[in-house]
């Protein structure tokens, strides 16, 4: 099988890939709808990596426009409110981008799962819930949610992956941010897919700003370990961690952009 995959980082984050005659796309972030243009009457289904709003903040107009295809997320991509504290102790509510009620009102079938689904005939797995198991991956510091009307972390479980089994390549890995860390995704994505064997680590890995510089080296040394034949870091892995994965990796470590098309099996 050969897979066709672009990504849109920062703010217009999204991935889209084919799957014979099948258009679909992996989060949907502002901009993505003037991004895709024409080719949006062809997604089929729409995976959400997490409810943060840079991930689904088009994901409602997407979704009307693009015909209503099948959205696949964790029930915890709906929670709201979440808040972000500042290191003064300010207190910023993230605004609300993904309404459940929103989206069954203008017809749009949700799947909801916590755990392992698999798509179009087990071609694609979404991992659903992450184990946390490393001792050098971490939530994201500041991230706070309401619980019974409590102020807790917030760890993001809602934070999920999409696998693609790539024929004579292996596991393709795509990520949102891997909150959940991009070592304990990979780990977690080969356990459910019963293969050890990477082709491709491919999305935000999470590792910017001075909160997680000490998890860029275990994070290189632990990938390293799996033997991955490509690297591709976007999005908030960090300029830092993308310059040391690259001297780790060498040319198997590819930079993204825009636009950027990535072939599968190279």
């Amino acid at each position: 099988m050969q897979n066709v995959l672009v990504g849109y980082s920062k703010s217009l984050y999204a991935t889209w890939f084919y799957y014979k005659p099948a258009r679909l796309l992996l989060d949907a972030g502002e901009g993505i709808v003037h991004v895709l243009g024409k080719r949006i009457f062809g997604i089929r289904k729409v995976f959400l990596s997490h409810g943060h709003e840079d991930h689904v903040g088009a994901a409602t107009t997407l979704l009307e426009r693009a015909g209503r295809p099948l959205l696949i997320a964790h029930p915890a991509a709906f929670e709201s409110p979440r808040y972000w504290r500042e290191d003064d102790g300010t207190l910023l509510r993230i605004p609300q981008a993904l309404r459940r009620d929103d989206l069954s009102r203008r017809g749009v079938e949700i799947l909801e799962s916590a755990g392992p689904t698999t798509i179009a005939g087990g071609a694609f797995l979404v991992t659903g819930e992450i184990p946390r198991e490393t001792a050098f991956e971490h939530a994201l510091p500041g991230s706070m949610r309401e619980e019974n009307g409590d102020l807790v972390p917030d760890h993001v479980v809602d934070d999920q992956a999409v696998v693609v089994r790539v024929r004579d390549c292996g596991l393709v890995v795509i990520t949102g941010c891997a909150h959940a860390g991009v070592v304990n995704t990979v780990r977690c994505a080969q356990d459910l897919a019963g293969s050890r064997r990477l082709c491709a680590v491919v999305g935000g890995f999470h590792l910017s700003g001075t909160a997680f510089r000490d998890a860029i080296a275990p994070t290189i040394q632990a990938l390293r370990k799996e033997t991955p034949t490509r690297i591709v870091p976007m999005h908030c892995t960090g300029v830092d961690a993308t310059a040391r994965l690259r001297m780790a990796f060498g040319d198997r470590c590819c930079t993204s952009a825009v636009g950027t098309r990535l072939h599968f099996p190279f």
